[in-house]
């Protein structure tokens, strides 16, 4: 992958910012499911199965820049989701377990993908 796709990928934040708020009031009045199917839909991962040695950078970086925006549907959602139907006192625990959760898979996913 082309190195300045690799400094793009770790920009998700301002474009999952431009869904986020959108996303969990959409979560809010419709539910967690279809919000998180369209955040996974705008994923972008389609153009990840069409992509190949000689595919411009450009198309990459537009390709993550639609993963940046699924990646904001579809993180609150699933939160939501996560915690519905829990009682409020496990509520801090459950968030607790959850972002320990996701720091150590971030790491061995990073870890992993090192060769």
């Amino acid at each position: 992958m082309p190195e300045d796709v690799v400094v793009h990928r770790g920009q998700d934040a301002p474009r999952a910012i431009i869904t986020m708020p959108p996303a969990g009031r959409l979560t809010d009045r419709l539910g967690a499911r279809g919000v998180a199917l369209c955040g996974l839909v705008l994923a972008g991962m389609f153009a990840y199965t069409r992509t190949g040695a000689a595919t411009p950078a450009w198309i990459l970086m537009g390709a993550l820049f639609v993963v940046g925006l699924g990646h904001g549907a579809l993180a609150p959602s699933l939160a939501a989701a996560s915690y519905q139907g829990l009682p409020g006192a496990v509520i801090p625990a459950a968030t607790a377990t959850s972002n320990i959760a996701i720091r150590t898979a971030t790491s061995l996913g990073v870890a992993a993908s090192e060769k």
